[in-house]
Parts: structure tokens; sequence; C-alpha cells
């Protein structure tokens, strides 16, 4: 259904319909679950895979052939670092999202983009309520920004060598960082 599609529902239960060894795909991180579609494509449907896309300004449609065991290759073989080394010295440790929380964090955006364009399109609101409501609109994606970051830190290393990995601390440090 539209509903499953975008709450994300139907993709997980693709996933745990052709990998019943899956139990929660919602616990999965991005990069396993493209592996993992990318595999159920190629079972279900060979290892090829056209993509037909529109070139820009000349509106003429191209069709490619992908290789789909190719790019599952580089997928697999793509290096994943975990580790962050700042210019200060401080090192941070971030965690790949679920596919839970990417999915919760693309609905909230969805939200307010649709409510950005019913602003927009409001004829009976005034310039200054639309000017509420788009700060309230900016003000929430800036929130969700910012709980994705704190999402994907998991520990902060001081240049002394302290570890903080209290998740009120390291909010308060995102808090209060200068944006450099």
């Amino acid at each position: 259904t539209p509903d499953a599609m975008m709450s994300g529902q139907a993709t997980v239960d693709v996933i745990q319909s052709c990998i019943p060894d899956i139990k929660d795909a919602w616990q999965l991180v991005n990069y396993d679950i493209d592996s993992i579609l990318i595999a159920i494509r190629i079972a279900s449907y060979g290892e090829s895979m056209d993509v037909t896309t529109t070139v820009p300004k000349i509106n003429e449609q191209v069709t490619h052939n992908l290789k789909l065991p190719d790019i599952l290759a580089m997928v697999s073989q793509q290096d994943i670092t975990d580790v962050a080394n700042l210019a200060s010295g401080m090192k941070v440790k971030v965690k790949p999202l679920t596919y839970r929380q990417i999915t919760m964090s693309q609905l909230k955006t969805f939200e307010q983009q649709r409510r950005y364009i019913q602003i927009q399109q409001n004829q009976s609101m005034t310039d200054e309520e639309k000017t509420k409501m788009f700060n309230d609109s900016f003000n929430a994606l800036n929130q969700l920004n910012t709980e994705m970051l704190l999402s994907n830190i998991e520990s902060i290393t001081l240049p002394d060598g302290v570890v903080v990995d209290d998740q009120a601390q390291i909010k308060e440090f995102v808090e209060n960082a200068e944006s450099k």
C-alpha cells in the first residue's frame, strides 16, 4: 500500500520475507539495506537491471543497463570509517543510523515540506502568519537535524584521552559548539 511504502514498512516486510533470519529489519543500517535490496533484486529478476533517466535540458530519455553484482561488489568494498579526527585533537566516534531512524527522519522532513507548500498556497493567511509558520517549520527541521546528528555520535574522545559517551553531555557539547 502507499502508506506502507511511505512508512518504510513495505521494505521491512520484503526483507523479512526474503531473509527470514533477519528478525527486525528496522534495526539494519542503511548500507546493509542497500546490499540486501540489491541481492534480493538479483535473486528475483537476474543480474542486470535497466534504468531509464531523462537528460536535463534536452529532455532525452537514456537507458543504462546496470550489472547488479558489480554494484553489490562496490557497495561491499566501501571502507566504512567510524571515527572522525577533528583539527582540535578530538575524535568523534560515529554510528550509523538504523533504517527506522532514517525513515522517521524522512517522514518528518516530508511533513515539513508539505507544510511549507500549504503555507505558500494559503491565500487567507497574512504575511506575518506565514512568516511565523515558516519559522516554526524551519525550527522543526533544525531540531530534527540536531537529533539526527546526536543519534550518530557514539562518543567523543578529548585531546587528553578522556572518552565522553554520556548522551546528555554530548548533546550539550553539540548545542554549544561553534558551527565550524
